[in-house]
């Protein structure tokens, strides 16, 4: 952009030269040619014009160079600044805990969706203790109850991790991200008009759910594995 400028800059000082040089040319020519009668004279007139032509044509080109440049500028600007805006609606966005989307309407609205699957058993895991995740799962377990679906205590072979908040049925400890639905492949068939309720519902209210193939291995192999992970 610099040496861009610079460069317009220097053909615009030559510009100005050739312009001054034809008017003091004219003016010299006026006094020393006062009659304008010979070839000479008109050539020299001529010469003197050229000048300050050639010298209004670079002119204006640099003009013209430097508008685009100034609007090519400013679009280049414009674009930048919808990134940038972009970029924080999207940190503001990323930032904002699930607890947020979970507005009452919200979560009667699940409620509504899920009744349908009444009886339906579960159980729950979280990826980490963080608050972000414990709050959603609080309020899944919530939303869950109401509907009518029948929670159980986690139970793992391998004697897992768990805690129990509360008097809620105890959480274990799993690997996951977001939302995510596990369930045994023997029962999965059985499974899936549930487990695909309550991942439809999640999705539509922005609560990214999805299905993953079994990792962790639970005695409570008639149930809907539900785990809360990190939002990223």
């Amino acid at each position: 952009m610099e040496r861009w400028w610079r460069s317009i800059d220097v053909w615009s000082w030559i510009a100005t030269c050739l312009i001054l040089l034809g008017i003091i040319a004219e003016i010299v020519l006026l006094l020393v040619f006062p009659h304008w009668e010979s070839r000479l004279e008109i050539g020299s007139a001529i010469t003197a014009n050229v000048f300050i032509g050639g010298g209004l044509v670079i002119e204006l080109i640099c003009i013209r160079k430097g508008m685009a440049e100034k609007l090519e500028s400013e679009r280049r600007l414009t674009e930048a600044l919808n990134r940038a805006s972009r970029a924080e609606t999207s940190l503001v966005e990323l930032r904002r805990p699930r607890r947020a989307l979970l507005t009452t309407e919200a979560k009667t609205a699940l409620i509504d969706k899920l009744k349908p699957f009444a009886g339906t058993t579960f159980d729950v895991g979280v990826s980490g203790l963080d608050t972000e995740i414990v709050d959603c799962l609080w309020d899944i377990e919530e939303i869950l109850g109401k509907a009518g679906w029948r929670q159980l205590n986690w139970t793992s072979p391998g004697g897992s991790i768990s805690f129990q908040p509360n008097l809620r049925p105890s959480c274990g400890l799993v690997s996951a991200e977001k939302i995510t639905i596990e369930m045994d492949p023997n029962w999965r068939h059985t499974l899936l008009p549930p487990a695909n309720a309550i991942i439809t519902a999640f999705n539509l209210i922005a609560l990214e759910a999805n299905e993953h193939a079994m990792l962790t291995p639970i005695s409570n192999v008639q149930a809907i594995h539900l785990y809360v992970g990190s939002k990223l």
